[in-house]
């Protein structure tokens, strides 16, 4: 593939994340065929994973797999930040109960839909409230060494990292944190 420009950047870089034809996206892209574990949340953090839009979309929800649960119902935010120097918050779920202490399939609701826009960057978090008890464990990506910061640690350039405290996720995100791993994220139309 010829590297093409990222659009509003001049900088040539590759296509936008995989288009799957489904009715969203996986993120980070490629996944669940991505390396993975499952790991455990940490009070009161916020993790980031970047993606590139592969096609222009509104999401209405973002879906995770809890696969162990948390002992009591510890509330999560998920949401979506846009890529600026310092990221803003795009729209959220919200402190959200309910999900954390049951395993399988989550979903949780946007507050408003999200219009993502071809080719743009990203980032999908999920944040978790003050644990109560033993700590829900999510399926995670695992991403060894300095793997997330090959491209730059600068906010629009790691792959993923966490914020802490990050709950509830906050209307700009702070400076990034490496994390080698990170929640697997669906966001759903």
């Amino acid at each position: 593939m010829t590297p093409r420009p990222i659009p509003g950047t001049g900088v040539a870089g590759s296509g936008a994340g995989v288009n799957s034809l489904q009715a969203g996206l996986w993120v980070p892209p490629g996944a669940p065929f991505c390396g993975q574990t499952a790991g455990g949340l940490a009070s009161t953090r916020a993790y980031f994973v970047r993606f590139a839009c592969p096609k222009s979309q509104a999401v209405t929800k973002i879906s995770f797999f809890v696969t162990t649960a948390a002992s009591v119902d510890d509330p999560c935010d998920v949401g979506i930040y846009d890529s600026a120097a310092t990221p803003n918050r795009l729209g959220s779920s919200g402190s959200t109960s309910g999900l954390l202490n049951s395993t399988g399939l989550k979903q949780a609701a946007l507050t408003a839909p999200v219009a993502l826009v071809q080719g743009q960057i990203y980032y999908a978090a999920l944040a978790c409230g003050t644990v109560g008890g033993t700590a829900a464990q999510l399926q995670l990506t695992t991403v060894l060494g300095s793997m997330p910061i090959l491209f730059g640690s600068a906010a629009g350039q790691i792959e993923q990292y966490a914020n802490t405290p990050g709950f509830p996720l906050a209307a700009t995100a702070s400076a990034p944190v490496m994390l080698n791993n990170a929640p697997i994220l669906a966001l759903l139309q």
